[in-house]
């Protein structure tokens, strides 16, 4: 079976991959793309710009989340600016090193498949575990991507269908979607009752030096709680940003602290 074409779309975000035969060969081997950072449209379209071929809202989906569970990407919402996305590109390596330092560390507890068991407790490698071309990508580099770039536009272009069995909807499916099926709208009450809630939680993670010890996982989720918290602020958003952002976090903190102040705060959110 295929691999995930949505893998392929979350490695050519943060890739230095260029597709335009007139760029300088120097700067194009030795230059770094800057962090992408704007709304859900201009994502599509630098995304198909990396990948070299058409997405649609199912792949960009999922791409999203393999960058969000690795820290790659950070999302908010506001009246005023609407959802904004920025891609960390310039953190794959820290990522990395992360995700090293965890499977040293449950090498060292001698309980390896700990990664597995307990994911939370390792979300860097657990992330690469389950995204095994994380690792291909960090060994072999862009002119690997863009190798396997160019195969599967080939085989999108000959057969007209995602080679993973990915629906192939039309790409413009994402913004023909009506307002009511992407877009949540809550009240002054619930809104307040959110935030309050949300608020709780990120103090009560706030209030520990790390979770299970780790201040980088603290880090992680504070963040993720926080951009989920301006989302329930601006009182409309996308439901699945939303869900992308809080849900992870508050099950790991329900799992972890079960009968605690955390816990019992997540839970409540």
């Amino acid at each position: 079976m295929s691999r995930p074409v949505a893998e392929y779309v979350a490695l050519a975000q943060i890739s230095n991959v260029r597709w335009d035969p007139e760029e300088d060969i120097f700067n194009s081997s030795f230059s770094i793309d800057h962090d992408f950072a704007g709304d859900l449209i201009e994502l599509q379209a630098y995304a198909e710009k990396k990948c070299g071929f058409p997405l649609n809202d199912q792949i960009i989906s999922q791409a999203v989340r393999i960058l969000a569970k690795c820290g790659l990407l950070r999302v908010t919402d506001d009246n005023y600016s609407g959802t904004f996305v920025k891609i960390k590109a310039s953190e794959f390596s820290n990522f990395i090193q992360q995700a090293n330092n965890e499977y040293k560390a449950a090498k060292e507890d001698d309980d390896p498949l700990s990664i597995v068991t307990r994911p939370s407790d390792f979300p860097s490698a657990a992330a690469m575990m389950n995204h095994e071309m994380l690792e291909d990508y960090h060994e072999l580099g862009d002119g690997w991507l863009k190798r396997a770039l160019e195969g599967l536009k080939k085989k999108i272009e000959e057969t007209g269908e995602y080679p993973d069995g990915t629906p192939n909807r039309d790409v413009d499916h994402i913004f023909a979607i009506p307002a009511s099926d992407r877009v949540v709208t809550i009240s002054d009450n619930a809104q307040n009752e959110l935030e309050i809630a949300s608020t709780a939680v990120i103090d009560a993670v706030t209030d520990v030096n790390g979770i299970d010890g780790d201040p980088t996982l603290r880090k992680i989720i504070l963040g993720q709680l926080k951009a989920g918290r301006e989302l329930i602020r601006s009182q409309i958003f996308h439901a699945q940003m939303l869900h992308l952002l809080m849900m992870d976090a508050l099950k790991r903190l329900v799992e972890k602290y079960e009968g605690h102040v955390i816990g019992a705060t997540a839970a409540a959110l």
